[in-house]
C-alpha cells in the first residue's frame, strides 16, 4: 500500500492487487469498507476492477463479512490492479445536552396489515410528533 497525507485533511492511498505465480486464470472479487468516523472515497476505478453489487459476489465467499460492511465490491479482472483511495476521518460530533420526559407511541393496524403510527414525545419544556406509515 502506498500512503501520503495531504494538508492533514485525508490521507490518499492505493490498494494494490497480489498476482499469484505459476497460475493461468485468477478470478474474484475485492470488497473494501471502512468503519466508524472514517468516511472512504474511490474516484477512479482502474479497469481491472469492475464495479459490482454486493448481491452478486457467491454466498460462500460473503460468509464471515456483514452484508452492510463492504462500501465498495469489484470484480476482479486482471489480478494487477491499483485502486486508488482517500481515506478521511471525520471529528466526533458535540451533542446537546437534552433530557426526555417522555416518549408514547400510537399505532393503529388495518385489516390489510397496514400500519400507522404516531411517536409523541417531550424533551425538556419543548413537545413534538412524527407519524409514520408502514
Amino acid at each position: 500500500m502506498e500512503k501520503s497525507q495531504i494538508n492533514g485533511a485525508f490521507t490518499i492511498f492505493a490498494l494494490r492487487g497480489v498476482q499469484v505465480a505459476d497460475v493461468n486464470l485468477q478470478r474474484g472479487f475485492v470488497t473494501v469498507r471502512s468503519a466508524g468516523r472514517l468516511q472512504l472515497r474511490v474516484e477512479n476505478a482502474p479497469a481491472a476492477l469492475q464495479p459490482t453489487e454486493w448481491q452478486g459476489i457467491p454466498r460462500a465467499l460473503q460468509q464471515d463479512i456483514a452484508a452492510s460492511s463492504a462500501n465498495f465490491a469489484y470484480r476482479l479482472v486482471e489480478p494487477a490492479f491499483s485502486l486508488p483511495m482517500k481515506l478521511e476521518r471525520h471529528e466526533a460530533t458535540k451533542l446537546l445536552a437534552a433530557r426526555v420526559n417522555n416518549i408514547t407511541f400510537t399505532s393503529v393496524i388495518a385489516d390489510s396489515g397496514a400500519m400507522l403510527t404516531r411517536c409523541s414525545r417531550m424533551c425538556g419544556s419543548k413537545s413534538c410528533r412524527a407519524t409514520s406509515g408502514c
